[in-house]
């Protein structure tokens, strides 16, 4: 079970923005790179969705 479309793109907006501020403060980069894990799993979930959405499989030529 994955969430719902709008939810994932809300915490992908969300993850990006936490992302590009903690880049800019004086917290530990492990926080920053928690955020850009976690927005690299949001964009594959979105990705996972649209193909199975899609049909899924590879186009025939």
């Amino acid at each position: 079970m994955t969430l719902p479309r709008p939810a994932l793109w809300v915490l992908l907006v969300v993850a990006v923005v936490a992302n590009g501020l903690t880049s800019m403060s004086t917290l530990p980069p492990a926080v920053g790179i928690a955020f850009g894990v976690l927005a690299l799993v949001l964009v594959v979930l979105l990705v996972r969705d649209y193909i199975g959405r899609r049909g899924g499989g590879a186009s025939p030529r």
